[in-house]
């Protein structure tokens, strides 16, 4: 008997799959830095992670029979790599250049999409996108799916056992990264709709606060003033920034703008701020730095029947967002709540339930949720967002803090509702919360316009889905020039990556092997057929020896038309310029645009960065129909 009992044991044990860890690092395949916050996951399966500051990663758990690494980030190319019997992987990255070719414009009988990243030459109505190029993976799909044990419901609506996640595709729309093409869609094409729901997101201030060793402040609380009147209120991000808005929800003249920043009882100010449109305001304060942990992720959704057709396909996509985010995240407290809601007279008009860091009770209670009741078109959305605004626990110190609103419906389109929506949505950008709505089908132009301009006063982002999936009704297709598909899942992860990536209080932005001092590079870059980053007279330093170096990056000659140096660069930037281009502009991580600079037919323009915290950036061009991307790497 004793062996018997041995053998099973024995024999349970040898089932088990073995496991085993992954580490490795991430870098840039033009310059050979370090890339921080690319996201690595195992392929099929929702255990993943995102490298740290210095461009490394470990992945536990990975099952012996796991097969494919997939490495993501933005501006790069995805690159999936075979496992096989490693336990190092090393990968480099390529950047992802956008090109606009495939955009096809139905707005005054365009042909074409304009040149420019950030504005519109005529008029933008519809973007086509070109389906036929992209091709959905259905491989890929994620470990989470409904059982035949979650079929079924009170309401009859029930789950099919084959939905799992990986399956809806969306697209996002930055209207910072836009923000003059904003401006010209919101004065035209979606103009109707500004006096319908009195969302006017223009007038525009952005304020940059850092310590004096250029480290973002967060959580510091800025104020845009008219004399002593409170305009807006705004909380600085992970990467120091607010977004401050004068007449947001009327054309009230307002006199002696000024801003007030207040960071844990000191005061700063600035009488004559500027716009964004001439620059971002900047605030220096003297003070520790101070990197919170915590991170508050609130999703509200529409549980009418209308989303029917959707709820459960989100539903999947969401449980496994919140695993991934749980597995990446391990160092920080995520916090999860939730909100649902129908309409007045159905059973229910909201339901929710409160912030917790305990994932199993957030995933039971999504899970648990069906669509029913609704009738008209528009649904409580006022009340859903004032719930989640106003009675969830959110964090006062938090790293992030984000509501994903899914919804294929507006608001009820009377005063009531108007000034509840407008009344949430500035309590939202005072306690620093992100709105990212994610669009259904079914939901109109009205609707769109509605969406954006709350992302756009909160510091968000607009998310749509798309018909590439081929789940749910149709999807109108956003106001802008282009859009990237991806899978819904993936873009989740990947707004939320962007949203808590920070530079730690103890870590610099290291490059190995040298020790880099102002005004020098590394060389001995590889050989690419596409330009990012030319260095020229290049300085190395080595052991406190200085060695010039005038190798250079070898770039095709149609496709040369900027170069970038130094870089690294503690701030100070040569650009040189040949061919036509007009303008150029200098991104952060999450691609917003910080700064627009206009050539005017010179040939070589300097560029100072060093007012941004230490990190990596993108200098923007476009070179013919292509978007060129070239990444600086700030640092001191």
């Amino acid at each position: 008997m004793i062996k018997l009992l041995f053998f099973l044991s024995l024999f349970g044990i040898l089932l088990i799959p073995n496991e085993k860890t992954i580490t490795g690092t991430v870098t840039d395949e033009i310059d050979g830095y370090p890339l921080p916050g690319v996201q690595v996951i195992v392929k099929g399966t929702s255990i993943g992670t995102i490298t740290d500051i210095d461009g490394k990663y470990v992945l536990n758990n990975v099952p012996d029979d796991a097969k494919t690494l997939v490495f993501s980030f933005v501006g790069m190319k995805t690159q999936e790599v075979k496992i096989k019997n490693n336990t190092v992987i090393d990968v480099t990255l390529k950047a992802d250049d956008i090109s606009i070719d495939d955009v096809v414009v139905t707005g005054l009988g365009s042909n074409r999409a304009t040149n420019k990243l950030a504005y519109a030459d005529s008029p933008v109505e519809y973007a086509e996108y070109d389906y036929d190029a992209y091709e959905v993976d259905r491989s890929v799909k994620k470990d989470y799916s409904y059982t035949e044990g979650d079929k079924g419901g009170d309401d009859g609506v029930g789950y099919d056992a084959q939905i799992r996640s990986g399956q809806l595709t969306a697209g996002e729309v930055n209207d910072f990264g836009k923000w003059e093409m904003w401006q010209d869609i919101a004065k035209d094409q979606l103009s109707q709709y500004q006096a319908m729901w009195d969302f006017y997101p223009e007038n525009r201030y952005c304020v940059l606060l850092t310590d004096e060793e250029n480290k973002p402040i967060i959580n510091a609380t800025v104020y845009l003033m008219s004399g002593k009147e409170n305009i807006w209120t705004a909380k600085t991000d992970n990467t120091g920034k607010a977004e401050l808005w004068a007449n947001m929800f009327d054309s009230t003249e307002l006199k002696n703008i000024s801003i007030q920043v207040d960071y844990k009882g000191k005061f700063s100010s600035i009488q004559k701020p500027t716009s964004f449109h001439d620059g971002i305001n900047r605030f220096t304060i003297d003070a520790k730095c101070d990197i919170p942990n915590a991170v508050d992720i609130a999703f509200v959704f529409d549980a009418t029947s209308s989303m029917t057709d959707e709820m459960s396909y989100l539903q999947a996509e969401v449980l496994d967002v919140i695993n991934r985010i749980d597995e990446t995240h391990k160092d920080l407290t995520v916090n999860l709540g939730s909100v649902f809601y129908r309409d007045h007279g159905d059973d229910y008009v909201t339901i929710f339930e409160d912030f917790s860091p305990k994932i199993a009770s957030a995933v039971d209670y999504i899970k648990e949720q069906r669509a029913w009741g609704g009738g008209d078109f528009p649904e409580a959305v006022d009340v859903a967002l004032d719930v989640a605004v106003n009675q969830l626990s959110w964090s006062d110190d938090a790293r992030a803090r984000i509501i994903f609103l899914v919804l294929d419906a507006p608001p009820h389109n009377n005063l009531e509702e108007i000034e509840r929506i407008q009344n949430a949505v500035k309590v939202a950008a005072e306690k620093g919360i992100r709105i990212i709505p994610i669009t259904c089908s079914g939901v109109d132009k009205s609707t769109e316009y509605l969406m954006r301009s709350m992302a756009l006063a909160t510091n968000g982002t607009y998310v749509f889905l798309t018909d590439d999936s081929g789940i749910g009704g149709s999807h109108i297709k956003p106001t802008t020039d282009k859009w990237d598909v991806e899978f819904l899942n993936d873009l989740i992860v990947r707004l939320i990556n962007q949203y808590v990536v920070t530079p730690s209080c103890e870590n610099e932005i290291i490059v190995e092997p040298q020790d880099l001092i102002e005004d020098t590079v590394l060389v001995n870059y590889p050989d690419i057929d596409t330009n990012l980053i030319d260095i020229v007279d290049s300085n190395v330093v080595v052991k406190d020896t200085m060695v010039t170096d005038t190798n250079t990056v070898n770039i095709q000659p149609e496709i040369q038309k900027l170069k970038i140096y130094p870089n690294p660069t503690s701030g100070n930037l040569t650009i040189e310029i040949s061919g036509e281009i007009s303008e150029f502009y200098v991104c952060d991580f999450s691609g917003k645009i910080l700064e627009r600079h206009e050539t005017d037919n010179q040939s070589e323009i300097k560029l100072y960065i060093g007012m941004f915290p230490q990190g990596i950036y993108f200098v923007r061009y476009f070179v013919g129909s292509v978007l060129q991307s070239g990444k600086v790497v700030l640092m001191y």
